[in-house]
Parts: C-alpha cells; structure tokens; sequence
C-alpha cells in the first residue's frame, strides 16, 4: 500500500479496477499477517460506543493509527450521536496527528445514544459534518453511510431512500460550499 496519497478522493480517481474494502472492528484483534495478502483499496475502521477518555486510548483511532502507520488507506468511521464539539476537536485533532484523512461520517445509534435528539451537539449527521467542515476545511475527505437494505427507523424502502437523497445533498451542499 502506498504511503503517499491515503484520501478516498485520490483512491477513487487513480484506482482503474475494482475498488474493495475491508471493515475492522476495534473491538478484535486485527492480523496484520493476513492483510499483506489481500488487494485492497482501504481499510475503514467502525466508531462503537462512547469515549469518554484521551483520544490515545480510544480504541477506533488506535486501530485507525496503526492501520495508517502500516500504509493501509483508512476511513475512520465517526458517530455525531457519540461525541460533542469537545470531543470532536479533541478528537479530530488526534486523529490529524496520527494520519486520519478520511472520515465516514453518521448518527450512530448505539445503545448509548437514548437522549432526545435537541440534548446532542449533533443531532443529525449532517451537523456533524457542517462543524468538521467549518473547523477544518478540506483536510478530511468526508463521506456519508446509507443501509443496504432501509434503515431501521424508516417505515419503509422508499422513506428510508428519501433520507438517503436528502442526506447525500444536504452533504455534498456543506462540502462545496
């Protein structure tokens, strides 16, 4: 993997195959052994649970750091229901130092997450990425989550495509403006 250009803009621009990732949990093991022979265009590493602890603890950007240290392209999940501005600064500026360039960006939903929706810094994910915008400028590649089948809280495939539309515009808005 090359250590030179890691953002998910140049992967997807300069890749003329397949593009194929991989998805980690920081929560197992990773075999660092297995990856060397796979072909893959980035790794993404998913945000679980609350981190109320320093960013140097928190497991998805240890893993993240470690996948970056070793050359891997990867996308550091990041939920706007498990963080507040706080924790976005402190852990974002984090993420910079270890090499993070490429953010998946979204609600989340975890169990954690039961407080009404105007309690959150972000309630949506798209305020998340105005914020990430607003105090970084381009410096991350951002992208946004949609389910393979409907989401959970949609009563049906075409609601649950509406939100999709909806969040994709409302993003690629933030991101060109």
């Amino acid at each position: 993997m090359s250590k030179h250009d890691q953002r998910l803009t140049n992967i997807f621009k300069h890749q003329t195959k397949r593009i194929c990732s991989l998805e980690f949990s920081s929560k197992k093991e990773i075999n660092y052994e297995a990856l060397e022979d796979l072909k893959m265009s980035f790794c993404s590493v998913i945000w679980i649970g609350n981190y109320d602890k320093p960013p140097d603890e928190i497991e998805p950007l240890i893993a993240a750091g470690e996948l970056i240290k070793r050359g891997y392209p990867t996308v550091l999940h990041f939920a706007a229901r498990n963080n507040n501005k706080k924790s976005v600064v402190k852990n974002l500026e984090y993420a910079k130092q270890i090499g993070v360039r490429n953010l998946l960006v979204m609600r989340g939903a975890s169990p954690e997450c039961q407080m009404e929706v105007k309690k959150y810094d972000f309630p949506y994910t798209v305020d998340l990425i105005k914020f990430i915008k607003n105090k970084y400028g381009d410096y991350f590649d951002l992208c946004v989550p949609g389910y393979p089948y409907k989401h959970p809280e949609s009563k049906d495939l075409a609601e649950d495509m509406k939100y999709l539309k909806t969040k994709v515009f409302r993003t690629m808005q933030v991101l060109n403006s």
